[in-house]
């Protein structure tokens, strides 16, 4: 049976696609075919890409010399065969995934990283040493607290108290007690804000409570009525971190990875050791840089000062980005990172690569950036490493890693030390304001922490811990009240007496620690007292260490 139509020769369609090259076109439906995965057939679809999958060899071609341009120029009627071929199509006549796999190279070559120029370290060693030639503890601490801040802070405060007096002026408001600050008085109240995180209790009411369970001393003896000191080294790490905020407020974000899942998300770039050089609060819209989206913008403003100098930024998945990439390299800056498949313009034959175990696929573009997938299903980005892979110990024994994968778990580590050490004896309580919770991040988690940083690395003695550095910093701000050896007693209450009981609790729960007592006879027979030392919710209200009932029975009665 006919169709009706009559069936043209090869000869017959050649004749008539090179007749149709002097024709106009139209703005009807008759525009050429180009196939992209909605129109095929998965078989045919991985057939279309394994056809446009080039060597080497091709992407040259595809990318001519000033000889070839000036050849073409010559003779703009001829055309290579790349771009008559009806299947394989030029790269501009390919959908954008595809065209991004012309550039993508499967012969991966060692990336070297930019020569550093920085000059990092302490600016001037002199300013944090004391009268013997030690490093200070207490001077650099000032770097981040110095008396400008302080004096400025003393202005405002007291201008909106008076301001504040001026509203509340009811006679028996508390404001009529009101007494304008000084520094030293600045000084104290910072001191009491950095004391409660040392010591815990249920509220702020119960550091001044006379209440044999919560008495303080120091509370009751106290009469209460950002210089750029150091430059990051090579390496530096950007991520984000909670302040923790339950109130009403509109830039409020959840996080259910982070310990703290409600509160203001605070951008942060850090070093390895856990020095937090950098600092932004998430405010909603911003400006974005131009060609750049939102997570690299903000990378890009976090760094900016830095960049220029050959150092290598490491970030996870939410920041990184072939742009971002891009961009950082103009600016002499490596990148390295975890990156999502999702992201625009990575090679899908890396994408959606199926490996064994052991077995590592990358590309290479633009011979400075490599895009890399192991089998645990990591994608990684790297302006400064090829597929190298290294031999590393692990608990299941020897295995191969990456060298990019090695060197961010290295570097990732920095910034999440800067939080976990922010963490302990953190002063922050619970508040509506929510600018205070980012006020004490600042001056009491951030700049304690970048102070033992500093301390560590350039002391000769032992190492301090982030409990000592608090306790230094406390005397120092509360001055002579807090360098009383003896405890002061109350009023009225004697404690002369010793009496066992309950460790305050810590939002509500049982707080344990080891008896003081079987902890040191363990230790003096050479037993392991931290595992084997009784855990006790009580202790002596007077020696203030945690005892058993049989210890303390043998040691007070």
């Amino acid at each position: 049976m006919s169709s009706g139509k009559k069936k043209l020769t090869d000869e017959e369609v050649r004749e008539m696609i090179e007749d149709s090259d002097d024709e106009d076109f139209s703005n009807g439906s008759d525009e050429e075919f180009v196939p992209s995965g909605e129109e095929l057939e998965d078989s045919e679809m991985e057939d279309v890409i394994e056809d446009i999958e080039y060597d080497r060899n091709y992407v040259c071609e595809s990318q001519p010399n000033e000889n070839d341009r000036n050849q073409a120029s010559s003779s703009p009627s001829e055309s290579t065969d790349e771009e008559s071929d009806p299947v394989r199509g030029s790269p501009r006549q390919l959908p954008f995934e595809q065209q991004e796999n012309l550039i993508w190279l499967s012969d991966v070559l060692a990336l070297g990283r930019e020569n550093f120029s920085g000059n990092p370290g302490v600016r001037n060693i002199e300013e944090i040493l004391d009268e013997d030639r030690k490093v200070n503890i207490i001077k650099i601490f000032e770097y981040f607290l110095d008396d400008s801040l302080i004096e400025e802070m003393v202005t405002h405060t007291n201008n909106y108290a008076q301001t504040y007096q001026n509203v509340r002026s009811g006679l028996h408001s508390r404001m009529k007690r009101w007494k304008p600050v000084d520094k030293g008085d600045l000084k104290k109240f910072f001191g009491i804000i950095m004391f409660m995180g040392v010591k815990i209790l249920p509220s702020i009411e119960h550091y001044w409570k006379l209440d044999i369970l919560y008495y303080c001393p120091l509370m009751h003896s106290i009469q209460m009525s950002y210089n750029s000191l150091y430059v990051p080294p090579e390496v530096i790490v950007v991520d984000e971190s909670m302040i923790k905020f339950y109130g009403r407020l509109r830039i409020k974000t959840y996080n259910p990875s982070k310990a703290s899942s409600y509160g203001i998300k605070v951008y942060k770039l850090c070093t390895v050791t856990s020095y937090t050089w950098s600092y932004e609060i998430y405010a909603g819209a911003s400006i974005q840089y131009e060609g750049l989206d939102k997570p690299g913008t903000v990378v890009a403003k976090l760094c900016e000062p830095l960049l220029d100098q050959g150092r290598v930024l490491i970030a996870d998945n939410y920041y990184t980005s072939v742009p971002l990439a891009k961009y950082l390299k103009d600016r002499k800056t490596d990148l390295c990172g975890t990156l999502r498949k999702n992201r625009v313009g990575l090679p899908l034959n890396v994408t959606k690569s199926k490996l064994k175990k052991g077995q590592c696929v990358a590309r290479q573009k633009d011979n400075y950036i490599t895009v890399l997938h192991d089998k645990r299903d990591v994608l990684m980005i790297s302006t400064c490493h090829g597929d190298e892979m290294t031999s590393v110990r692990t608990r299941l024994g020897e295995t191969l890693k990456p060298n990019a994968v090695i060197d961010y778990n290295d570097a990732k580590k920095g910034i999440d030390v800067a939080g976990q050490l922010s963490s302990y004896h953190s002063p922050l309580h619970k508040s509506l304001t929510w600018f205070k919770q980012v006020a004490v991040d600042l001056l009491f988690r951030v700049a304690v922490v970048n102070a033992r940083c500093i301390y560590n690395e350039y002391s000769t003695g032992a190492p301090l811990t982030m409990l000592e550095v608090q306790e230094q910093i406390i005397r120092h701000l509360l001055g002579p009240s807090a360098n009383v050896t003896t405890p002061a007693r109350p009023p009225s209450q004697g404690l002369s007496t010793h009496k066992l009981t309950e460790i305050p609790r810590r939002n509500n729960m049982l707080v344990r620690k080891r008896c003081t007592n079987c902890y040191t006879k363990l230790r003096k027979e050479g037993m392991p007292a931290a595992s084997k030392a009784k855990q006790v919710h009580t202790e002596c209200i007077q020696c203030q260490k945690a005892f058993c009932l049989d210890c303390f029975n043998n040691v007070h009665c």
